[in-house]
């Protein structure tokens, strides 16, 4: 669940595409 909030915290945008790709 680190990973969701690290993507909250960070640039969603960024970390969604990266986790999707």
């Amino acid at each position: 669940m680190n990973s969701i909030q690290e993507e909250l915290h960070s640039k969603p945008s960024e970390r969604l595409v990266k986790h999707f790709v």
